[in-house]
C-alpha cells in the first residue's frame, strides 16, 4: 500500500523528504536570488540618490525652484493683468453725476409769472459713453429748516399725484450735458418758499453701464439732493424782467449725494 502524505503536504505538493537534494539546493539558491534582486532594486534608488553628485542634486533643486517660480510667477501675472485691466477700466469707463442746477420764470396766459421751471443736469464726466441710461427726478416741500437724514424717502413717486415718475432713458457721450426736462413748480409754492415757510426738496437717480464687455462692473448709479430755501438775482415774479437770472439759494443733502458704493450706503 503507497504511503499517505503527512499533514503538511495534505494538499498533494511533495514534501522536502521526497525530492532529490541536489534539486532542492537548486531551487532554495534561485529563490535566494531572487530576493537578493529585489532587496538590491530597492536600495538602488536610495543609495544611487545619496551618492549622487553635489551637481546633479544642485540641477534637481534648481529644475524644482524653477517649477516653483514659474508658476508663483503665473499666477503674479494673472493678478497683475486683472488689476491693470480693472485699473484702465476705472480709468476709461463712463462717470454720470448731476452737474447744473437752473431755474427760469414761467410766463402764464395773463402775462404773470404762474410758475418756475427748476431743471437739473446731468453730464458724463467720463473718458466713454454711457450704455443703457435711465434717469429721472422729483421733488417735494418740507417745512423751513428741515432736516433731511437717512429716512428721507428718496422715491420715484411723483409727489403731487402719487404716481411714478415717467424715466427717461438716454445715451451720454463723453464730456457732454445730458438734457432733462424741466420740474414746473406752481407760483403759490414759490411764494411759500420766499416767505421762508417751505422749502423745496428735488432730488434723482441715473443708472447705466458702461460699454466695456464682460468687466463685471455691474450697473453703476449717481444720486444727487439738494434743498431750495430761497432766491437770488432777478425777482422770481417780476414778469417784466427782460435780462437777469434768478437764482435758487440751495444746500445739498446730507444723504443722496452719491456714486456707486455710497449710494447703496445711503
Amino acid at each position: 500500500m503507497p504511503e499517505q502524505p503527512d499533514a503538511a503536504n495534505k494538499s498533494g505538493s511533495p514534501s522536502d523528504s521526497s525530492i532529490d537534494p541536489l534539486i532542492k539546493a537548486y531551487i532554495d539558491a534561485e529563490i535566494e536570488k531572487t530576493r537578493e534582486h529585489e532587496s538590491g532594486r530597492k536600495k538602488k534608488w536610495k543609495n544611487s540618490w545619496r551618492s549622487a553628485s553635489p551637481i546633479t542634486k544642485g540641477s534637481f533643486y534648481l529644475a524644482a525652484s524653477i517649477a516653483v517660480a514659474t508658476i508663483g510667477n503665473t499666477i503674479i501675472a494673472i493678478r497683475s493683468l486683472n488689476l491693470s485691466r480693472r485699473s484702465l477700466v476705472d480709468v476709461q469707463r463712463a462717470v454720470v453725476s448731476a452737474d447744473t442746477f437752473t431755474t427760469a420764470r414761467q410766463l402764464g396766459k395773463d402775462g404773470q409769472i404762474d410758475g418756475m421751471q427748476f431743471t437739473v443736469g446731468w453730464k458724463n464726466s467720463g473718458t466713454t459713453a454711457t450704455k443703457n441710461m435711465v434717469y429721472w427726478g422729483n421733488w417735494r416741500i418740507e417745512p423751513f429748516n428741515t432736516k433731511i437724514d437717512k429716512t428721507f424717502n428718496f422715491s420715484d413717486i411723483w409727489a403731487p399725484t402719487g404716481e411714478k415718475v415717467p424715466y427717461t432713458h438716454g445715451f451720454a457721450t463723453t464730456q457732454k450735458p445730458i438734457p432733462y426736462y424741466p420740474i414746473v413748480i406752481p407760483r403759490t409754492v414759490i411764494s411759500a418758499v420766499v416767505d421762508e415757510k417751505i422749502e423745496l426738496v428735488f432730488w434723482g437717480r441715473a443708472t447705466y453701464n458702461d460699454v466695456f464687455e464682460d468687466t463685471g462692473t455691474g450697473i453703476h448709479t449717481s444720486e444727487y439732493c439738494l434743498i431750495v430755501m430761497g432766491f437770488d438775482g432777478v425777482n422770481p415774479f417780476d414778469a417784466k424782467a427782460e435780462s437777469g437770472t434768478t437764482y435758487p439759494r440751495f444746500l445739498n443733502c446730507p444723504v443722496h449725494n452719491c456714486h456707486d458704493d455710497e449710494c447703496r450706503v445711503n
